[in-house]
């Protein structure tokens, strides 16, 4: 079940691009409203502020959507979901241990001296990064084409995701070894 509501989450900018035609805004919003609660409610482990916080930016997104009724509301919503990942990330860089420290943490990892630096710099790498991509995600919800928009933010967001994890563990195994 947890697979199918992430991957949900993951297409999103497909069924918007591919339903926006056919079905009003506020039926699309409703739909992934429900499926952000049932996520919401099977997440374990996370700091219930986050979830109250995730609470309140579901029920923004969904008044907002719901009246507007406007296609620009669902554009906007991998805007907001990098805006939170920038702002969770910046929060624990001022209230540690840092995000990538707490993920490691989860994993079983513990950091120490030289590490945490390190691990705090991961995590800034990821918060400017999640700047920039709601920068770029805001640019194509309101200058480009909703196909444009689908493909960054359903495709190259993703692959940039998937390369900056790919460089940050090479550079980690580099960094273990040479530490």
């Amino acid at each position: 079940m947890r697979v199918l509501i992430l991957l949900g989450f993951i297409a999103f900018p497909l069924f918007v691009y591919l339903l926006a035609d056919r079905v009003p805004p506020t039926i699309i919003v409703l739909v992934f409203a429900g499926l952000a609660i049932v996520r919401l409610a099977v997440v374990s482990n996370i700091d219930r502020r986050l979830v109250a916080a995730a609470f309140a930016g579901l029920a923004l997104f969904c008044w907002l959507a719901l009246r507007d009724d406007d296609l620009m509301v669902l554009k906007l919503y991998p805007v907001g979901i990098s805006i939170a990942g920038a702002t969770y990330f910046l929060f624990t860089l001022w209230h540690p241990p840092s995000a990538i420290e707490r993920l490691l943490a989860v994993t079983g990892e513990t950091v120490s001296g030289r590490g945490k630096s390190y691990v705090r710099g991961v995590t800034a790498v990821w918060a400017v990064f999640f700047v920039l991509n709601a920068a770029i995600a805001l640019w194509t919800a309101t200058s480009a084409p909703t196909s444009t928009w689908a493909l960054y933010n359903g495709v190259v967001s993703y692959v940039a995701i998937g390369a900056l994890f790919s460089v940050e563990y090479l550079v980690r195994i580099w960094y273990r070894r040479r530490v």
